[in-house]
């Protein structure tokens, strides 16, 4: 079930750009994106470099990347 916004009304646009060679990255991306559309954000993921236009059409860039060895 999902849960009401925390904050009616605060709503953001949110890019998630994914960066991963194994997966994991893409899969906090998509393990987040319920969490903060359950939160009443919009949101979107890619793995693809984003423009200027769509970092200015969101308010919240989140960058998720994963590291390697000593990362």
């Amino acid at each position: 079930a999902a849960r009401p916004p925390v904050c009616p009304g605060a709503m953001s646009t949110i890019l998630i750009l994914v960066g991963t060679e194994s997966g994991n990255a893409q899969m906090v991306a998509d393990a987040l994106k319920p969490v903060l559309k359950g939160a009443g954000h919009a949101v979107d993921v890619t793995d693809s470099a984003a423009t200027t236009a769509d970092l200015q059409a969101h308010d919240v860039l989140l960058v998720v990347c994963a590291t390697h060895g000593s990362g």
